[in-house]
């Protein structure tokens, strides 16, 4: 039984003060006639007996906390703080809903794990649905969160869930995190554990874990080497150029010792001989990164020679100027 043109009010977290008439509500049912308790008091019930203090929820309740505040009042319960986050709408501006999502769009954990995502992006991604930090900061980890996240600063509009920023999000965690922990992740997503050095080449343009490990495989095995590929129309480069510059590639690498193969190291060689063949760089890098990666699109050549070390360098472009 409801008391007539009674006012309920509460200070909610996000929406401010909320103020409801009873006479809006009317008597409502807390069980069936068998006795099975219905929701509006078993949830009262758990959340006063675990000790709740905090109740935050979607909006879509905010008309059930009105009932549920006069059964903390009937039983002489302790009121919670209430806050009721705004709903995450789809791309058709819809209530997100995980069985009317678009296709390869994640809402599931198990989603963002089978796409690879890492949980540093997810949670960095998932943030902004609703809070900002008054700032043009966009890029916080879970500690940062916990020293500036303030619930009382979630907007309360509805936010559009936009699948491509969490890909972003995903893609500026994978760069920045130690490459010790990429490591980890990798290895549990992939079941494969490869070298640090590598994931520093292959992360540079990987969005996902799975694009890391399309990254990775030009680094981790031989691609072999397609004829077409060393040319390029783009910067007047015939198959036949690409191969006797890829000679004097290999003629300019065999210079450097063991010891001194490094990045910078190749890279100072190699912007020195561009200078003295009077070549574009294009025309240059362009057959030395293809003859390594077998890629129109990879990192580049100073990195993964680097990586690959002086003797496998050497094979691949002596293969490719060979074809």
């Amino acid at each position: 039984k409801v008391e007539p043109n009674k006012w309920v009010v509460f200070n909610d977290l996000i929406r401010k003060k909320v103020s409801v008439n009873t006479d809006t509500l009317g008597d409502f049912a807390i069980a069936r006639s068998n006795g099975n308790v219905l929701y509006y008091l078993a949830n009262v019930l758990d959340d006063w007996l675990q000790g709740v203090t905090h109740v935050i929820r979607g909006e879509d309740h905010v008309s059930n906390t009105p009932k549920q505040i006069l059964i903390y009042e009937a039983l002489g319960a302790p009121l919670p703080t209430f806050g009721h986050i705004p709903l995450v709408l789809d791309s058709s501006k819809k209530k997100l809903s995980k069985r009317n999502v678009l296709p390869g769009v994640c809402v599931l954990i198990s989603d963002f794990q089978e796409a690879g995502f890492i949980p540093e992006g997810v949670v960095n991604g998932l943030v902004f649905l609703g809070w900002n930090p008054k700032t043009t900061e966009e890029i916080f980890s879970l500690q940062d969160l916990e020293e500036r996240f303030d619930i009382t600063q979630v907007n309360g509009a509805a936010a559009q869930y936009d699948f491509k920023k969490m890909i972003w999000f995903n893609a500026q965690w994978i760069r920045k995190i130690e490459l010790e922990k990429l490591q980890n992740y990798y290895a549990d997503f992939s079941g494969e554990t490869v070298e640090l050095s590598m994931l520093a080449v292959a992360r540079e343009k990987a969005q996902t874990l799975v694009e890391l490990k399309d990254e990775l495989s030009y680094l981790v095995s031989d691609p072999g080497i397609e004829k077409e590929i060393i040319g390029n129309e783009k910067w007047g480069l015939t198959v036949d150029a690409a191969r006797k510059t890829l000679e004097k590639i290999s003629e300019m690498l065999e210079g450097i010792e063991k010891e001194e193969w490094t990045r910078d190291k190749i890279e100072a060689v190699s912007v020195k001989k561009i200078a003295d063949l009077g070549m574009k760089n294009g025309e240059f890098m362009w057959p030395f990164r293809t003859a390594l990666s077998n890629r129109k699109g990879s990192a580049g050549p100073f990195d993964i020679a680097a990586v690959l070390g002086k003797e496998e360098s050497l094979k691949r472009l002596k293969r490719a100027s060979q074809i």
